[in-house]
């Protein structure tokens, strides 16, 4: 076979050889891939840290007013009322600053609906009354304080701090209890405990208490 008929021979076979590669796979696409993010995007659920306030939330709890008052005491304190979980020993503070409406909402959920709701003229607050003796001050629609008196009612007895001292604890029980001072004014043998204060009923180591309260109240001396 001379040369040139080679020649006509692999001219064909070129081209058959460049049509049979290109029958793969096309090239990659240099257009941007579509967008995969939804039109509705869902949001993190990773959780919040909550800046503190005095807010109450006396909804917190889902269970029953009846239940709740079977489970929840009250105690005194200082800084407030305290709300007691009795299965568990759990707090939440009901504090001094916190909107009235929600501590009256709360405090009734384990006491019951206030008796009676006054204002004095003189003091320019608020007074919210249970029947059991629980008296809350309240100013500008703030809870400001709290009173018990042993004159309020038997039942009073049921109110203490988480320490144990309430109306007709002793003067050797609240000096176990707390650093107390206590000295001779108008109102008789008053005391104070840090921010708790009170009346005694005399001197003596027996002398038993008649008054507790805490933050703003009206009493006269």
């Amino acid at each position: 076979m001379t040369f040139p008929m080679v020649q006509r021979l692999l001219i064909p076979c070129l081209l058959l050889f460049v049509v049979s590669c290109n029958t793969g796979a096309p090239l990659e696409s240099t257009t941007p891939p579509e967008s995969t993010t939804s039109s509705n995007p869902t949001f993190s659920t990773s959780p919040t840290t909550s800046v503190p306030s005095t807010a109450v939330d006396s909804t917190s709890d889902s269970i029953s007013p009846s239940t709740q008052q079977s489970t929840t005491s009250l105690a005194l304190s200082a800084e407030g009322l305290q709300l007691v979980k009795q299965d568990t020993g759990s707090t939440r503070l009901l504090p001094f600053g916190a909107e009235r409406e929600q501590v009256v909402a709360a405090v009734s959920k384990v006491r019951g609906e206030p008796a009676e709701q006054s204002r004095s003229a003189d003091c320019e607050l608020e007074s919210t009354t249970w029947a059991d003796g629980l008296i809350l001050s309240s100013l500008d629609g703030r809870f400001v304080g709290w009173h018990m008196n042993a004159q309020g009612s038997k039942a009073a007895k049921t109110y203490t701090t988480m320490a144990n001292i309430g109306i007709g604890s002793t003067r050797a029980e609240l000096e176990e209890a707390y650093s107390t001072v206590v000295k001779q004014t108008s109102l008789g043998s008053e005391f104070s405990a840090g921010n708790l204060f009170g009346i005694l009923d005399s001197t003596g180591a027996d002398a038993k208490v008649t008054d507790l309260w805490a933050g703003r109240i009206c009493i006269f001396r």
